[in-house]
Protein backbone atom coordinates (compact mmCIF):
# COMPACT_ATOMS: atom_id res chain seq x y z
CA UNK A 1 0.00 0.00 0.00
CA UNK A 2 3.09 2.38 0.63
CA UNK A 3 4.64 1.55 -2.51
CA UNK A 4 2.48 4.32 -4.98
CA UNK A 5 2.33 6.94 -3.26
CA UNK A 6 5.68 6.82 -2.55
CA UNK A 7 6.15 6.62 -6.36
CA UNK A 8 3.75 9.46 -6.21
CA UNK A 9 6.02 11.44 -3.59
CA UNK A 10 9.22 10.72 -6.27
CA UNK A 11 7.94 12.12 -9.03
CA UNK A 12 6.65 15.24 -7.68
CA UNK A 13 9.97 15.73 -5.84
CA UNK A 14 12.08 14.82 -9.43
CA UNK A 15 12.79 18.00 -9.58
CA UNK A 16 12.58 18.10 -13.51
CA UNK A 17 15.46 15.48 -13.58
CA UNK A 18 14.36 13.14 -16.44
CA UNK A 19 16.38 10.44 -15.18
CA UNK A 20 14.30 10.19 -12.14
CA UNK A 21 11.01 11.17 -13.89
CA UNK A 22 11.35 8.42 -16.25
CA UNK A 23 12.14 5.93 -13.25
CA UNK A 24 9.07 7.25 -11.15
CA UNK A 25 6.60 7.08 -14.45
CA UNK A 26 7.52 3.51 -15.44
CA UNK A 27 7.67 2.32 -11.57
CA UNK A 28 3.96 4.02 -11.59
CA UNK A 29 3.10 2.24 -15.02
CA UNK A 30 4.17 -1.12 -13.65
CA UNK A 31 2.52 -0.76 -10.42
CA UNK A 32 -0.88 0.40 -12.29
CA UNK A 33 -0.76 -3.08 -14.87
CA UNK A 34 -0.04 -5.24 -12.35
CA UNK A 35 -3.07 -4.33 -9.57
CA UNK A 36 -5.75 -3.67 -12.11
CA UNK A 37 -8.71 -2.61 -10.28
CA UNK A 38 -6.89 -2.07 -6.66
CA UNK A 39 -4.96 0.66 -8.12
CA UNK A 40 -7.83 2.69 -7.99
CA UNK A 41 -7.55 4.20 -4.35
CA UNK A 42 -4.54 5.84 -5.43
CA UNK A 43 -5.84 7.16 -8.72
CA UNK A 44 -6.92 10.80 -7.24
CA UNK A 45 -3.48 11.47 -6.07
CA UNK A 46 -1.82 10.52 -9.24
CA UNK A 47 -3.74 11.66 -12.29
CA UNK A 48 -3.78 15.36 -11.05
CA UNK A 49 0.50 15.15 -11.10
CA UNK A 50 0.63 13.35 -14.31
CA UNK A 51 -1.84 16.30 -15.71
CA UNK A 52 0.48 19.16 -14.25
CA UNK A 53 3.42 17.73 -15.28
CA UNK A 54 2.21 18.02 -18.84
CA UNK A 55 0.62 21.24 -18.34
CA UNK A 56 3.97 22.36 -16.92
CA UNK A 57 5.83 21.48 -19.71
CA UNK A 58 3.47 22.80 -22.75
CA UNK A 59 5.47 25.40 -23.75
CA UNK A 60 9.22 23.33 -24.20
CA UNK A 61 7.81 19.62 -25.77
CA UNK A 62 9.68 20.65 -28.80
CA UNK A 63 12.81 20.20 -26.42
CA UNK A 64 14.07 16.50 -27.15
CA UNK A 65 14.76 15.71 -23.17
CA UNK A 66 10.78 16.71 -22.53
CA UNK A 67 9.15 15.32 -25.49
CA UNK A 68 10.17 12.28 -24.09
CA UNK A 69 9.32 12.73 -20.48
CA UNK A 70 5.68 13.44 -21.59
CA UNK A 71 5.60 10.82 -23.74
CA UNK A 72 6.50 9.02 -20.75
CA UNK A 73 3.66 10.63 -18.82
CA UNK A 74 1.60 10.05 -21.35
CA UNK A 75 2.22 6.46 -21.76
CA UNK A 76 1.82 6.02 -17.69
CA UNK A 77 -1.95 7.93 -17.72
CA UNK A 78 -2.78 5.65 -20.01
CA UNK A 79 -1.89 2.79 -18.28
CA UNK A 80 -3.13 4.18 -14.81
CA UNK A 81 -6.38 4.84 -16.94
CA UNK A 82 -6.56 1.03 -17.90
CA UNK A 83 -6.36 0.09 -14.52
CA UNK A 84 -8.99 1.79 -13.30
CA UNK A 85 -11.42 1.58 -16.10
CA UNK A 86 -12.94 3.28 -18.22
CA UNK A 87 -16.04 4.91 -16.13
CA UNK A 88 -13.40 6.16 -13.64
CA UNK A 89 -10.90 7.48 -16.83
CA UNK A 90 -13.25 9.05 -18.82
CA UNK A 91 -13.69 12.42 -17.10
CA UNK A 92 -9.58 12.76 -17.48
CA UNK A 93 -9.25 10.89 -20.98
CA UNK A 94 -10.07 14.06 -23.49
CA UNK A 95 -7.26 15.87 -22.23
CA UNK A 96 -4.81 12.98 -22.08
CA UNK A 97 -5.97 12.24 -25.63
CA UNK A 98 -5.70 16.07 -26.31
CA UNK A 99 -1.96 15.97 -25.76
CA UNK A 100 -1.55 12.91 -27.73
CA UNK A 101 -2.63 14.55 -30.79
CA UNK A 102 -0.98 17.59 -30.19
CA UNK A 103 2.37 15.74 -29.24
CA UNK A 104 2.23 13.25 -31.92
CA UNK A 105 2.21 16.44 -34.76
CA UNK A 106 5.26 18.45 -32.91
CA UNK A 107 8.12 18.28 -34.48
CA UNK A 108 10.78 16.94 -31.88
CA UNK A 109 7.91 14.36 -31.18
CA UNK A 110 8.04 13.16 -34.68
CA UNK A 111 11.43 13.30 -34.79
CA UNK A 112 12.97 13.59 -31.45
CA UNK A 113 16.24 12.19 -31.67
CA UNK A 114 16.60 13.14 -35.50
CA UNK A 115 15.21 16.81 -35.44
CA UNK A 116 16.75 18.06 -38.48
CA UNK A 117 15.49 14.87 -40.50
CA UNK A 118 18.74 13.62 -41.50
CA UNK A 119 18.39 10.41 -43.04
CA UNK A 120 22.54 9.70 -41.88
CA UNK A 121 21.40 10.08 -38.24
CA UNK A 122 20.78 6.56 -36.25
CA UNK A 123 18.27 5.80 -33.76
CA UNK A 124 15.43 7.97 -34.45
CA UNK A 125 13.06 7.42 -31.95
CA UNK A 126 9.74 8.41 -32.97
CA UNK A 127 7.81 8.74 -30.43
CA UNK A 128 4.57 9.42 -31.85
CA UNK A 129 4.12 5.88 -32.98
CA UNK A 130 6.21 3.96 -30.33
CA UNK A 131 4.27 5.31 -27.88
CA UNK A 132 2.23 8.42 -27.82
CA UNK A 133 -0.06 6.59 -30.58
CA UNK A 134 -0.16 3.42 -28.62
CA UNK A 135 -1.39 4.80 -25.44
CA UNK A 136 -4.05 6.78 -27.47
CA UNK A 137 -5.11 2.84 -28.87
CA UNK A 138 -5.07 1.95 -25.14
CA UNK A 139 -7.56 5.10 -24.19
CA UNK A 140 -9.75 4.23 -26.65
CA UNK A 141 -10.05 0.55 -25.55
CA UNK A 142 -10.76 1.52 -21.78
CA UNK A 143 -13.19 4.47 -22.36
CA UNK A 144 -14.80 3.32 -25.56
CA UNK A 145 -14.74 5.33 -28.76
CA UNK A 146 -18.48 6.78 -28.40
CA UNK A 147 -17.68 8.85 -24.92
CA UNK A 148 -14.69 10.27 -26.62
CA UNK A 149 -15.78 12.83 -29.33
CA UNK A 150 -14.39 13.41 -32.25
CA UNK A 151 -11.08 11.70 -31.12
CA UNK A 152 -11.06 9.48 -33.12
CA UNK A 153 -10.30 10.99 -36.19
CA UNK A 154 -7.44 13.29 -34.73
CA UNK A 155 -5.85 9.68 -34.02
CA UNK A 156 -6.31 7.74 -36.60
CA UNK A 157 -5.22 10.67 -39.44
CA UNK A 158 -1.09 10.19 -38.58
CA UNK A 159 -1.77 6.40 -38.46
CA UNK A 160 -3.57 6.77 -41.94
CA UNK A 161 -0.84 9.33 -42.72
CA UNK A 162 1.91 6.89 -42.44
CA UNK A 163 0.50 3.85 -43.71
CA UNK A 164 -0.19 5.34 -46.55
CA UNK A 165 3.56 6.95 -46.97
CA UNK A 166 5.44 6.22 -50.19
CA UNK A 167 7.94 4.03 -49.24
CA UNK A 168 11.38 5.69 -49.09
CA UNK A 169 13.87 4.14 -51.41
CA UNK A 170 16.67 5.38 -53.94
CA UNK A 171 17.99 4.60 -57.15
CA UNK A 172 21.64 5.31 -58.63
CA UNK A 173 23.69 4.35 -60.76
CA UNK A 174 26.43 1.77 -58.74
CA UNK A 175 29.77 2.90 -60.34
CA UNK A 176 33.38 1.60 -59.50
CA UNK A 177 31.45 -0.01 -56.19
CA UNK A 178 31.55 -3.73 -55.38
CA UNK A 179 30.11 -3.81 -52.32
CA UNK A 180 26.77 -5.13 -53.48
CA UNK A 181 25.37 -5.13 -49.86
CA UNK A 182 25.85 -2.29 -47.80
CA UNK A 183 24.35 -1.24 -44.29
CA UNK A 184 24.13 2.45 -43.28
CA UNK A 185 23.13 4.95 -40.45
CA UNK A 186 19.03 3.39 -40.51
CA UNK A 187 18.91 2.55 -44.07
CA UNK A 188 20.28 -0.24 -46.42
CA UNK A 189 21.22 -1.21 -49.77
CA UNK A 190 21.91 -3.35 -52.38
CA UNK A 191 23.35 -3.52 -55.96
CA UNK A 192 20.87 -4.83 -58.52
CA UNK A 193 21.54 -5.05 -62.45
CA UNK A 194 24.60 -2.06 -62.26
CA UNK A 195 21.71 0.40 -60.20
CA UNK A 196 22.21 0.99 -55.47
CA UNK A 197 19.03 0.26 -54.39
CA UNK A 198 19.31 2.19 -50.90
CA UNK A 199 15.87 1.75 -49.03
CA UNK A 200 14.95 3.91 -46.03
CA UNK A 201 14.16 1.34 -42.78
CA UNK A 202 12.75 4.10 -40.53
CA UNK A 203 10.43 4.45 -43.22
CA UNK A 204 9.57 1.17 -43.60
CA UNK A 205 9.30 0.44 -39.93
CA UNK A 206 7.21 3.32 -39.22
CA UNK A 207 4.83 2.29 -42.09
CA UNK A 208 4.39 -1.27 -40.81
CA UNK A 209 3.93 -0.18 -36.97
CA UNK A 210 1.07 2.33 -38.38
CA UNK A 211 -0.50 -0.55 -40.39
CA UNK A 212 -0.37 -2.69 -36.86
CA UNK A 213 -2.09 0.66 -34.97
CA UNK A 214 -4.94 0.81 -37.26
CA UNK A 215 -5.92 -2.81 -36.66
CA UNK A 216 -5.52 -2.27 -32.82
CA UNK A 217 -7.43 1.26 -33.44
CA UNK A 218 -10.18 -0.55 -35.03
CA UNK A 219 -10.23 -3.50 -32.69
CA UNK A 220 -10.29 -0.89 -29.74
CA UNK A 221 -13.28 1.05 -31.09
CA UNK A 222 -14.73 -2.54 -31.84
CA UNK A 223 -18.66 -1.86 -32.83
CA UNK A 224 -17.91 1.80 -32.22
CA UNK A 225 -15.92 2.23 -35.06
CA UNK A 226 -18.02 4.43 -37.52
CA UNK A 227 -18.35 3.22 -41.22
CA UNK A 228 -16.49 6.05 -42.28
CA UNK A 229 -13.38 5.60 -40.62
CA UNK A 230 -13.64 1.61 -41.15
CA UNK A 231 -13.36 2.29 -45.32
CA UNK A 232 -10.25 4.68 -44.68
CA UNK A 233 -8.60 2.19 -42.54
CA UNK A 234 -9.38 -0.93 -44.63
CA UNK A 235 -8.41 1.26 -48.13
CA UNK A 236 -5.03 2.15 -46.48
CA UNK A 237 -4.09 -1.61 -45.33
CA UNK A 238 -5.16 -3.30 -48.86
CA UNK A 239 -2.96 -0.72 -50.27
CA UNK A 240 0.12 -2.24 -48.27
CA UNK A 241 -1.17 -5.79 -48.16
CA UNK A 242 0.76 -6.00 -51.79
CA UNK A 243 4.07 -3.43 -50.71
CA UNK A 244 7.30 -4.59 -52.38
CA UNK A 245 10.10 -5.03 -50.46
CA UNK A 246 8.27 -5.42 -47.32
CA UNK A 247 7.31 -8.89 -46.12
CA UNK A 248 6.68 -7.42 -42.84
CA UNK A 249 4.20 -4.56 -44.03
CA UNK A 250 2.39 -7.27 -46.26
CA UNK A 251 1.69 -9.29 -43.65
CA UNK A 252 0.82 -7.07 -40.63
CA UNK A 253 -1.51 -5.23 -43.26
CA UNK A 254 -3.49 -8.33 -43.89
CA UNK A 255 -3.93 -9.10 -39.86
CA UNK A 256 -4.74 -5.69 -39.56
CA UNK A 257 -7.85 -5.68 -41.99
CA UNK A 258 -9.08 -8.44 -40.77
CA UNK A 259 -9.34 -6.95 -37.17
CA UNK A 260 -11.00 -3.76 -39.60
CA UNK A 261 -13.55 -6.74 -40.86
CA UNK A 262 -14.24 -7.58 -36.80
CA UNK A 263 -15.07 -4.32 -36.00
CA UNK A 264 -17.42 -3.77 -38.90
CA UNK A 265 -18.85 -7.49 -38.36
CA UNK A 266 -19.27 -6.09 -34.54
CA UNK A 267 -20.61 -2.29 -35.86
CA UNK A 268 -23.89 -5.00 -37.53
CA UNK A 269 -24.27 -7.06 -35.11
CA UNK A 270 -25.31 -3.86 -32.71
CA UNK A 271 -26.75 -2.41 -35.58
CA UNK A 272 -28.42 -4.08 -38.37
CA UNK A 273 -28.86 -1.05 -41.06
CA UNK A 274 -24.97 -1.45 -40.87
CA UNK A 275 -24.85 -4.44 -43.37
CA UNK A 276 -24.01 -2.74 -46.24
CA UNK A 277 -20.78 -1.62 -44.49
CA UNK A 278 -20.08 -4.94 -43.23
CA UNK A 279 -20.39 -6.64 -46.30
CA UNK A 280 -18.15 -3.95 -48.37
CA UNK A 281 -15.26 -4.85 -45.60
CA UNK A 282 -15.33 -8.36 -45.74
CA UNK A 283 -16.03 -8.89 -49.30
CA UNK A 284 -12.99 -6.25 -49.29
CA UNK A 285 -10.56 -7.67 -47.43
CA UNK A 286 -11.25 -11.16 -48.61
CA UNK A 287 -10.32 -10.32 -52.43
CA UNK A 288 -7.30 -8.39 -51.47
CA UNK A 289 -5.87 -10.81 -48.61
CA UNK A 290 -6.35 -13.77 -50.95
CA UNK A 291 -4.51 -11.62 -53.63
CA UNK A 292 -1.83 -10.73 -51.30
CA UNK A 293 -1.10 -14.22 -50.69
CA UNK A 294 -1.50 -15.59 -54.01
CA UNK A 295 1.28 -12.94 -54.90
CA UNK A 296 3.56 -13.56 -51.64
CA UNK A 297 6.80 -14.33 -52.27
CA UNK A 298 7.82 -14.92 -48.31
CA UNK A 299 7.17 -18.17 -46.56
CA UNK A 300 6.90 -16.58 -43.56
CA UNK A 301 4.53 -13.66 -44.55
CA UNK A 302 2.38 -16.20 -46.46
CA UNK A 303 0.37 -18.09 -43.10
CA UNK A 304 -0.18 -14.72 -42.11
CA UNK A 305 -1.93 -13.72 -44.92
CA UNK A 306 -4.26 -17.18 -45.01
CA UNK A 307 -4.36 -16.41 -41.14
CA UNK A 308 -6.23 -12.96 -41.88
CA UNK A 309 -8.30 -15.00 -44.66
CA UNK A 310 -9.16 -17.69 -41.45
CA UNK A 311 -10.13 -14.21 -39.30
CA UNK A 312 -12.52 -13.02 -41.82
CA UNK A 313 -14.21 -15.83 -42.48
CA UNK A 314 -14.31 -16.42 -38.27
CA UNK A 315 -15.87 -12.91 -38.42
CA UNK A 316 -18.88 -14.03 -41.27
CA UNK A 317 -19.59 -16.77 -39.04
CA UNK A 318 -20.00 -15.03 -35.59
CA UNK A 319 -22.09 -12.42 -37.46
CA UNK A 320 -25.50 -13.08 -35.69
CA UNK A 321 -26.43 -10.86 -32.73
CA UNK A 322 -25.82 -13.71 -30.63
CA UNK A 323 -22.69 -15.47 -31.93
CA UNK A 324 -22.40 -18.80 -34.18
CA UNK A 325 -24.41 -20.56 -31.68
CA UNK A 326 -27.25 -18.64 -31.78
CA UNK A 327 -27.22 -18.31 -35.73
CA UNK A 328 -27.22 -21.92 -35.45
CA UNK A 329 -30.50 -22.17 -33.41
CA UNK A 330 -31.65 -19.50 -35.07
CA UNK A 331 -31.47 -21.78 -38.35
CA UNK A 332 -29.31 -24.36 -39.07
CA UNK A 333 -29.41 -23.04 -42.95
CA UNK A 334 -28.28 -19.63 -42.66
CA UNK A 335 -26.48 -19.35 -38.91
CA UNK A 336 -24.82 -16.11 -40.55
CA UNK A 337 -26.53 -13.21 -41.58
CA UNK A 338 -23.59 -12.15 -43.33
CA UNK A 339 -22.53 -15.25 -45.12
CA UNK A 340 -24.18 -13.63 -47.96
CA UNK A 341 -20.95 -11.24 -48.47
CA UNK A 342 -19.00 -13.90 -49.78
CA UNK A 343 -19.20 -14.87 -53.63
CA UNK A 344 -20.21 -18.51 -54.05
CA UNK A 345 -17.82 -18.13 -56.91
CA UNK A 346 -15.25 -16.68 -55.12
CA UNK A 347 -15.36 -18.75 -52.24
CA UNK A 348 -14.83 -21.91 -54.46
CA UNK A 349 -11.80 -20.08 -56.01
CA UNK A 350 -10.29 -19.43 -52.78
CA UNK A 351 -10.36 -22.74 -51.28
CA UNK A 352 -9.37 -24.16 -54.69
CA UNK A 353 -6.28 -21.64 -53.99
CA UNK A 354 -5.55 -22.31 -50.87
CA UNK A 355 -5.45 -25.83 -51.80
CA UNK A 356 -2.50 -25.45 -54.42
CA UNK A 357 -0.89 -23.27 -52.21
CA UNK A 358 -0.63 -25.71 -49.60
CA UNK A 359 0.39 -28.25 -52.02
CA UNK A 360 2.75 -26.04 -53.38
CA UNK A 361 4.37 -25.27 -49.83
CA UNK A 362 4.83 -28.95 -48.99
CA UNK A 363 6.92 -28.80 -52.31
CA UNK A 364 8.73 -26.62 -51.21
CA UNK A 365 9.30 -28.00 -47.54
CA UNK A 366 10.80 -31.72 -49.16
CA UNK A 367 12.99 -29.84 -51.35
CA UNK A 368 14.42 -28.34 -48.56
CA UNK A 369 14.88 -31.20 -46.76
CA UNK A 370 16.29 -33.00 -49.35
CA UNK A 371 18.96 -29.96 -50.02
CA UNK A 372 19.57 -30.27 -46.41
CA UNK A 373 19.70 -34.48 -46.36
CA UNK A 374 22.14 -33.83 -49.09
CA UNK A 375 24.62 -31.51 -47.33
CA UNK A 376 27.75 -32.95 -45.69
CA UNK A 377 26.97 -30.61 -42.99
CA UNK A 378 23.60 -31.88 -42.58
CA UNK A 379 22.53 -33.18 -39.11
CA UNK A 380 19.69 -36.02 -38.96
CA UNK A 381 19.27 -35.25 -35.19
Amino acid sequence: PALVPALAQALAASGGDPCAQKAALDAIGAVATCSAAAFEPHYATLMPLLAAALAQTEGSKEQEVVAQMRARAIECAALVGAAVGGERFRGDAPAILHAIVADAAAPAVLSAANPQGKPEDDGVDDLALSTLLPAAVRVVATCGARHLGNALEAVAAPLLAAATAAPKVQHEANAGDDELHREAAGTYSIVIAGQRITVDLHAMWAKEKACDLLGELAEACGEDLPPAAAASFASALAACQTAPGAENIRSTASISLGQVVGAGVAGFRADATRRSTAARLIDGALRSTFEAATKETSDDARPLHVRALSDVLEHVAQSHAGGLEAGLASSVAAPAPLAGAVDDAFLAGLVQGLIAAAKASDVRRSEVEKNLKEDDGYDDE
